[in-house]
């Protein structure tokens, strides 16, 4: 048998900025995927937009790796899940900088491509 939680401990340097492990766990509901973004949104818009529902433990805009310029997605993970539902509601399908986004529940990493 494996031991083990999950897999969201610590480890080293990953992308998500300083130190403390304090981000909450993605598979509780806090984490929100944010899909659709106009390639000109920010994390600052994105913090910005999100955070009249809640405290945010962390906004996350991905970046090509070769190009360097956005994917069109983002994170924004809650400390309270009620706020990140809350989001959800209000913000699925609504305009932020000319495009519709899509707001859901984050689904963990390597599921089953």
């Amino acid at each position: 048998a494996r031991g083990g939680g999950g897999g969201y401990s610590g480890g080293g340097g990953g992308g998500y900025g300083g130190g403390g492990g304090g981000y909450p766990d993605p598979e509780d509901g806090t984490k929100l995927y944010i899909g659709n973004l106009n390639f000109d949104t920010s994390d600052d818009t994105l913090r910005r937009t999100f955070e009249k529902y809640g405290k945010i433990a962390d906004v996350h805009l991905p970046k090509d790796r070769m190009s360097g310029q956005p994917r069109g997605f983002g994170f924004v993970t809650y400390v309270d899940v009620r706020d990140a539902e809350d989001a959800i509601k209000d913000m699925d399908d609504r305009e932020l900088d000319g495009r519709r986004i899509r707001v859901n529940k984050a689904r963990p990493r390597g599921g089953g491509d």
